[in-house]
């Protein structure tokens, strides 16, 4: 309203102003006040349909901004969320086989403790990571499945293959995943050293796959499969999707390979 009347009163302004100017009465008309009037209108309403579009465009860009944030908050708060989950469930998995050491074996319990604690050192120092290099994944595995060999012997092989053209260094992982697979192994499988557990684990420059074969404990403990559904939120977050393959004889998971320096893009 107040840019109409504005229009109005510049208008009537440039008809007096011309009017004074060529001392023509013809320049103060009813007429020549309408077109100038027109005219000033259309600069007028081009001038702030533009400021419109500049605002809204700048509104626009503001909640993709805020948009983008909150999605990107969320996201590290899951991943977060994720990784919290991830360190409890590893360290009180291993909290009873410590306590029976202690009564049967103080010089093994020592030791036992103190590869706990390099592990979860670990654990601790990527808890924010989103990858690790596979290399040091595996070194962290590797330390893992001594503890392993302390709690079940010569009852739980693994055998790790590698291809030859394996980047450890470039190549990454989410921190503890593949800790995460083995002790899935271990919680829904029966064995013993005469019926042991062969899991294979075979690392490729384009994926990751691990293999049991099923031997499922008779009486199934509750599980709340925070390990593998932990692994599979992760990798949701990255954008990529693992495979799980299960028949009656066999469980498979396959791992997407991932860069370890490569920008990473949550998915919220």
């Amino acid at each position: 309203m107040s840019s109409l009347l504005l229009t109005g009163i510049g208008a009537l302004f440039f008809t007096w102003a011309s009017a004074k100017t060529f001392g023509d009465p013809f320049f103060f008309r009813i007429e020549n006040f309408l077109l100038i009037a027109g005219f000033m209108y259309r600069v007028n309403l081009f001038l702030n349909t533009l400021h419109a579009l500049v605002y809204f465009h700048q509104q626009y860009k503001q909640k993709a901004l805020e948009a983008e944030k909150l999605s990107r908050l969320n996201s590290e708060a899951k991943l977060e969320r994720l990784n919290a989950q991830m360190n409890p469930h590893f360290f009180f998995n291993n909290l009873n086989t410590l306590s029976a050491l202690i009564q049967t074996d103080v010089e093994a319990a020592e030791n036992y403790l103190q590869q706990l604690a390099k592990i979860y050192r670990y654990l601790l120092q990527h808890k924010d990571s989103v990858l690790v290099s596979l290399e040091d994944e595996l070194a962290f595995m590797q330390a893992y499945l001594t503890l392993l060999e302390t709690r079940f012997d010569r009852a739980l092989l693994v055998e790790v293959q590698y291809t030859s053209d394996l980047d450890q260094t470039h190549l990454g992982i989410p921190p503890a995943t593949l800790q995460l697979l083995i002790e899935n192994v271990v919680k829904h499988n029966s064995f013993t050293q005469a019926n042991p557990m062969r899991v294979s684990l075979h690392i490729a420059p384009e994926s990751i796959k691990i293999r049991n074969k099923k031997q499922l404990k008779p009486y199934p403990e509750n599980s709340n499969g925070i390990g593998l559904q932990n692994i599979r939120e992760r990798y949701q977050f990255l954008g990529h999707a693992i495979q799980v393959q299960e028949t009656p004889e066999l469980f498979e998971v396959v791992l997407p390979m991932l860069k370890h320096h490569e920008n990473l893009t949550y998915r919220g």
